[in-house]
């Protein structure tokens, strides 16, 4: 079991064990992509980081959460956000824009906040992602909404 010491709740740890984290509903099995991306500059040592078995695992339980996660909850756009984030730099483009779709048009979230302009990253990304996505003989037109 991985400890995720970072979010503690009543004093201890909470441990994904691939049950809790995973609960129907529950934005839990996206904290790992949070944790990947609070150390970003300090890891980002290869140049095939974005396919590294860490990235994808927590990709995965990320989109799993989004998948399952209550559509009124008020943190499914941040992770949705981040999804992005990682998806366009791992080049999973088909992806990218299932998430796109759900959050276009906001950018009040993280990764772009972190950024003197926000709207200007997003939009850089967002273009990556179609390009990348038309590139490889996707539609954004024939995209669910």
């Amino acid at each position: 079991m991985r400890e995720v010491a970072r979010f503690a709740r009543g004093g201890r740890p909470l441990r994904d064990d691939g049950r809790g984290a995973r609960a129907r509903g529950s934005l839990l099995a996206a904290l790992p992509l949070f944790a990947v991306f609070e150390h970003v500059p300090d890891v980002v040592l290869v140049q095939d980081f974005w396919r590294t078995a860490v990235v994808s695992k927590a990709v995965d339980g990320a989109l799993y959460a989004v998948h399952s996660a209550r559509p009124d909850d008020p943190m499914l756009a941040h992770v949705r956000h981040l999804l992005v984030w990682f998806l366009v730099r791992s080049q999973r483009w088909a992806e990218a824009m299932h998430q796109l779709v759900r959050v276009d048009g906001h950018v009040g979230a993280v990764p772009w906040t972190l950024s003197e302009d926000p709207a200007a990253e997003y939009t850089v990304f967002r273009n990556l992602a179609v390009a990348g996505y038309e590139a490889n003989g996707g539609s954004p037109a024939t995209l669910p909404r």
